[in-house]
Order: C-alpha cells, then sequence, then structure tokens
C-alpha cells in the first residue's frame, strides 16, 4: 500500500459483528488512516439477507453508489426506496437511514463515501435500533 494507490486487498474488513452490522464487509480504503486525508470511502458487500441496522452521522453527510443488486432497500428518514444497480443515494447528517439485502442469492455492493471525515468515528456514527423491514412487510411495499 502507498499514499497515492490502494487495492481492495490491502484493506482487513471492519469489525462488522454487532447488533447495527450484521455480518457486512465493509472495507475502508481511503481515509485518514490509510491515505491521511479528510475524506473517506468504502466498499461494503452485503451477503444475501445481511443488513445496516438504522443509524445516523451527526458529522458528516454520506453518499454511496450500488454497484451490484439483486433485491435491496434503503430508508432514508421515513422513506423507503428500491435500490438498483447505477443508483447513488445521499444521506444528510443527522438523517436517521439503513440498508438491506432482501435478496437470497445476489450480494449487494456499494461504495460509501463521507464528505469530510477521514473515518467512521469522527462521522459522529451513532445506532438507533434494529427497526427495519421484515421480508413480509418488503413485499408489501411493492
Amino acid at each position: 500500500m502507498n499514499k497515492w494507490v490502494i487495492s481492495i486487498d490491502e484493506v482487513e474488513p471492519m469489525p462488522a459483528e454487532g447488533s447495527d452490522y450484521y455480518n457486512l464487509d465493509a472495507r475502508f480504503m481511503v481515509n485518514k488512516k490509510n491515505m491521511g486525508t479528510d475524506a473517506c470511502m468504502f466498499r461494503c458487500t452485503f451477503l444475501p439477507g445481511r443488513y445496516h441496522a438504522p443509524h445516523l452521522h451527526m458529522g458528516t453527510d454520506e453518499f454511496f453508489y450500488v454497484i451490484s443488486c439483486g433485491k435491496a432497500l434503503t430508508g432514508i428518514g421515513d422513506e423507503i426506496y428500491e435500490m438498483r444497480s447505477g443508483m447513488c443515494f445521499y444521506f444528510p447528517k443527522n438523517v436517521p437511514h439503513w440498508t438491506k439485502n432482501f435478496d437470497d442469492k445476489v450480494n449487494l455492493e456499494l461504495v460509501t463515501c463521507y464528505t469530510d471525515k477521514g473515518s467512521i468515528e469522527e462521522s459522529g456514527y451513532v445506532y438507533e435500533g434494529d427497526k427495519i423491514p421484515t421480508d413480509a412487510e418488503m413485499r408489501a411495499i411493492k
């Protein structure tokens, strides 16, 4: 790993075994630790059925770009959105949001960015609880 270039294989997954991260593979590639920047970019892989519970960032906005997905939803505040490859989502600071991969075969792959914070700790991450739609609730949304 050098100052200007990094490969996904050079970055260890973030520990993600708590109730708010249901076994995600999140790899912080561009951040203060790896590149000394005040921005942050990471790749998230949600295996089938995996989710990131409702949370917010008090200190930064967040964006993500959907690389690939099957059936997946994300919630921003009180609104729920169906996700498709090629979509970009914006999460303003202090607004609760969550993401779940409902597909039973296809991984959900995202690239996520914090605009002006170089780590998850600096983002002001706050866990908001586990309430996300169940598979049955998701079918009712359609």
